[in-house]
C-alpha cells in the first residue's frame, strides 16, 4: 500500500490558525454587540411605553384655555411616539448572517483539507461580518434617532408639567 504522505498545507500559510481565531473571536464580538444594541433597543422602547402610560392614564392634560402647555404636550407625546416607532424599526431589523450550520459544515467542508477548510471559513466569516456591519450601523442609526426623539419628548412632558404647575401664562 503506498500512501502518499500529506501535504503540509501549514508551512504555505502559517498564520492562518492565528486568523483563523481572531476573526472568528471578531464575529462572536460581532453578535454579542447585537445583543447588546438590542437591549439598549429594549430600554428605550420600554422607557417611552411607560412615559405614553403614566401621562395617558394620570391626566397630566393642560387645564382649559392653556394652549401653550396643549401644544407643549401634543409635541411631546407625538415626539414620544416617534421614538416608539424608530426603536419598532432598530427591533425589526434582524437579518443577519451567522457562521455556517452545522449541516453546511458537514457537507461542504469534511472532505477537504484542515488548511484549506479553515481557509474558506475565514473567507465566509469575513463576509459575515461585513454584511452584518451594515446592518448593525442602520440598527445603531434607528436607535439614536429613538433616543434623541424620547428625550425630546420627556423634556417636552417635564415642561408641560413644571408650566402647569407653577400656573404660566395661557
Amino acid at each position: 500500500m503506498d500512501s502518499e504522505p500529506m501535504p503540509d498545507t501549514t508551512s504555505q500559510n502559517p498564520s492562518l490558525p492565528l486568523i483563523f481565531q481572531e476573526v472568528k473571536d471578531v464575529l462572536r464580538a460581532q453578535l454579542d454587540q447585537v445583543d447588546k444594541l438590542d437591549t439598549k433597543v429594549g430600554l428605550l422602547l420600554g422607557t417611552a411605553g411607560v412615559a405614553l402610560a403614566v401621562v395617558l392614564s394620570h391626566g397630566f392634560l393642560p387645564a382649559e384655555g392653556k394652549r401653550l402647555t396643549s401644544i407643549f404636550l401634543v409635541l411631546g407625546l407625538a415626539s414620544i411616539a416617534g421614538s416608539m416607532v424608530f426603536t419598532l424599526l432598530a427591533l425589526w431589523i434582524r437579518d443577519f448572517n451567522l457562521p455556517p450550520r452545522p449541516r453546511a459544515l458537514r457537507e461542504y467542508y469534511l472532505s477537504g483539507q484542515e488548511d484549506e477548510t479553515r481557509l474558506k471559513l475565514v473567507d465566509t466569516w469575513v463576509f459575515f461580518h461585513e454584511y452584518n456591519e451594515a446592518i448593525i450601523s442602520r440598527k445603531v442609526l434607528w436607535a439614536r434617532f429613538s433616543a434623541v426623539l424620547l428625550a425630546g419628548g420627556l423634556a417636552l412632558l417635564v415642561l408641560t408639567f413644571v408650566y402647569n404647575s407653577v400656573g404660566g401664562l395661557p
